[in-house]
């Protein structure tokens, strides 16, 4: 068989590089300083008076507490040092108690020949043989194993010609007899005959060996005598040199002491966790950043619920990464998982304490589909069923059987994420328009940056994302504030078929959900039936109209069916969606009247009251009851609006909401602004906002033929069914005592 190899078909120059680069480079990254290469020297420096010499090293590899490493300025002869008593050497050794991690630069600096304890920046420095003195034309080895007696020479630094005409060192010889190469000039080791500092960069990205010939590289000097420790270079980073998390003084991501570069990691940082006894943990209030990230083979990363981290580049998982998702009670809770890869299972759901007594095999995890009907259902998993992973991007619906974590193991997801969503059924009997989507990172959310990128996707009347509140057992609709990692939220599709993207840019360390600014004036109306509160808002801000404002005028949950709400509907255009937040401008108040939906059962005793919000304090809020004919002022203290329901409400045309700086005047003449026309559906036409009068109706094709001519006398809402009418434009003629309207209307 013909056999072939890597190497065949390199050029001479790359076949070369590749042979001195595996060779004489020994560097193994193994956690701790036992191989040549596994630290560069990057300055030596002579001060004559008073009389001084200086060094400096940067750690490779990771040096481990009690580690000594020998600096001589003998010259090696190629098997022993020449003057075995006439030369110096300094004795420089961890005493730190803990690990120091690759990227550590070390700074000596001490008096010549006076067998002292001199001084280094980290660790201890003696002077353990006298007559360590540098100069110009000198040379510093840099070894372990004893004095005089090296195991394994780490680097060099010096000259290797003649030296006072007789002596000479060289770099031959130093592999001893551990194999491999010796010290290689531009590698391992800097031949020069001058004293300096290295003047290169400091970032260390691709392999150690690119690391060390960059700061071996003979350009990268600045020659000659200097003020110590001025220009010399205080730590390395890169890819080569990652900030190790060593766990020295606990399992907190946010203590910097934990850390081989002695501080918490920036978001420049490249990480690596390695199999430690205090794996790290990042807390609830932590936002932690990274570079690229490793774990190792046997190690972990713990993110606690509520924090998050944000890895700019890549992530490798040998090992496991972990997110928790943590539920104060047995509520259900929208849930999405954090991490990629995971799956759930009857032992899942056993360990994570998932409800099993549902009715039949039900278990309390659930996804939700919008094809069966309006409201849509849920699909329980069922017990035995197997193992689903969990869709990146995916919500779904859980309930613990007590207080706990939900806990997910796995990797990062790639980004963009693209997650489908969907309507059914649009503009018939069974339309619902609802994805249970989640967040599918441990990062939190930008929502505001999520809504501006999926504005397309999107139904701008619904244009927010709807969060389930499991205490007021209500969703919530927000525009602004940040999704938590592991939050599953309900989105309202533009179309049949499409997709939204979560991206990088969406991704913050930063909590908290906002809304509307709280130095606008703002209006909660809430409705209370004696065992619940239902809340609608309008805010009034500046530079918004009576009209549909997406993001900020915000339809209905419609995803689930509820038999008890109240909402509003657009002064100007409406088409008949119920808005649970509308924002109005802030200005010519007295002329906005804003209907009010409800839907309550018969027989319901149901309360109206406000909570108006930086409003002056000649302004006047009134509910107006049309069918009682009464104006209810709700701005006073501890006043409300109480009826008891003789029919069933199911929409607007009753109530109406009057804001006014001056007494109210009661007119039936109806301002064109209250009264709205829409199209219910293909087949219905919908009135509303006239008092209680008689009207006229009348419908005209494109060609201007009367199809539909009728009268009526309004109750706050009149319905007319379209049945007959074919599929095209249609001009929609109002008349009543007081004012006329025309609207277009389409029929599909």
């Amino acid at each position: 068989m013909k056999k072939t190899t890597f190497l065949k078909k390199c050029t001479l120059a790359t076949c070369f590089f590749l042979f001195v680069f595996q060779i004489n480079f020994s560097q193994n990254n193994n956690g701790t300083i036992d191989a040549m290469g596994d630290i560069a020297i990057i300055a030596m420096n002579k001060i004559v008076t008073p009389s001084q010499s200086d060094y400096a090293f940067v750690l490779l590899d990771d040096c481990l507490a009690g580690t000594k490493i020998f600096f001589d300025d003998d010259d090696w002869t190629g098997a022993a040092f020449s003057s075995p008593t006439g030369e110096g050497v300094s004795e420089w050794t961890n005493n730190t108690g803990k690990t120091l991690g690759a990227g550590t630069v070390i700074q000596v600096n001490f008096a010549n020949n006076n067998g002292t304890t001199g001084i280094a920046n980290i660790g201890q420095v003696n002077e353990i043989d006298s007559g360590f003195n540098l100069a110009a034309g000198d040379q510093l080895y840099a070894y372990i194993g004893a004095k005089r007696a090296p195991t394994v020479f780490l680097a060099f630094w010096g000259e290797t010609s003649a030296i006072n005409g007789t002596e000479t060192a060289v770099l031959t010889g130093t592999k001893l007899s551990n194999g491999g190469s010796d010290l290689t000039d531009g590698i391992t080791a800097r031949v020069t005959s001058s004293l300096g500092f290295y003047n290169g960069s400091t970032d260390c990205n691709g392999t150690l060996v690119n690391c060390a010939t960059m700061i071996n590289n003979a350009a990268s000097i600045t020659t000659g005598t200097f003020t110590w420790p001025t220009g010399v270079k205080t730590a390395f980073k890169g890819s080569a040199l990652p900030n190790k998390f060593f766990g020295t003084t606990n399992t907190n991501w946010a203590t910097a002491s934990n850390w081989g570069y002695e501080t918490v990691p920036i978001a420049s940082d490249h990480i690596r966790i390695p199999n430690v006894t205090n794996k790290p943990i990042i807390s609830s209030s932590t936002g932690a950043v990274a570079n690229n990230l490793t774990i190792d083979a046997s190690s972990s990363l713990t993110v606690n619920s509520g924090g998050s981290i944000i890895i700019d580049g890549s992530a490798t998982v040998n090992g496991e990464f972990i997110y928790k998702v943590s539920v104060a009670d047995t509520n259900w809770h929208l849930i999405s998982s954090p991490v990629v890869n995971e799956q759930y299972d009857d032992t899942w759901n056993d360990a994570n304490g998932i409800n099993t007594s549902g009715a039949g095999n039900n278990e309390a995890v659930a996804t939700y589909i919008n094809t069966s009907d309006a409201d849509g259902d849920w699909v329980y998993y069922q017990n035995n069923a197997g193992a689903t992973t969990f869709g990146s991007g995916t919500g779904y619906s859980m309930k613990r059987t007590g207080a706990g974590d939900y806990t997910f193991a796995g990797t990062f997801p790639p980004y963009p994420v693209n997650k489908n969503i969907s309507a059914n059924d649009i503009g018939g009997a069974n339309e619902n328009r609802w994805t249970l989507i989640g967040n599918p990172s441990p990062a939190h959310i930008n929502i505001a940056t999520f809504l501006s990128v999926n504005a397309t996707p999107l139904t701008n009347t619904h244009e927010n994302v709807y969060v389930w509140n499991a205490t007021t057992s209500a969703y919530v609709p927000l525009a602004t504030g940040q999704i938590h990692p592991g939050q599953g939220f309900f989105v309202n599709s533009n179309a049949l078929s499409t997709s939204v993207t979560f991206t990088k840019v969406m991704q913050s360390d930063q909590n908290g959900v906002t809304f509307y600014k709280s130095s606008n004036p703002k209006i909660t109306l809430s409705l209370n039936d004696g065992k619940n509160t239902k809340n609608t808002e309008i805010n009034y801000l500046e530079g918004k109209t009576t009209g549909l404002d997406p993001r900020f005028d915000v339809g209905t949950f419609t995803g689930q069916s509820t038999s008890f709400n109240i909402y509003t509907h657009l002064l100007s255009d409406s088409e008949g969606i119920d808005f649970m937040k509308q924002a109005l401008p802030n200005n010519n108040y007295h002329n906005m009247v804003v209907p009010i939906g409800v839907n309550a059962n018969a027989g319901k005793e149901i309360t109206f009251s406000i909570d108006a919000d930086n409003f002056a304090t000649n302004m006047k809020v009134f509910l107006e009851d049309r069918e009682t004919n009464t104006f209810t002022r709700l701005d006073e203290a501890n006043s409300n609006y109480k009826i008891t329901l003789a029919n069933a409400q199911n929409g607007i045309g009753r109530f109406y909401l009057h804001t006014t700086e001056s007494s109210l005047s009661i007119d039936k003449n109806e301002s064109l602004e209250n009264v709205s026309v829409y199209k219910l559906n293909n087949t219905t036409l919908r009135i509303t906002g006239l008092n209680q009068e008689k009207a006229e109706v009348s419908i005209f094709n494109i060609l201007g033929k009367q199809v539909l001519k009728t009268s009526f006398t309004s109750n706050g809402v009149k319905d007319f069914a379209l049945l007959n009418l074919s599929k095209g434009v249609y001009l929609v003629k109002i008349q009543w005592d007081s004012g006329k309207l025309n609207k277009k209307i389409v029929l599909e």
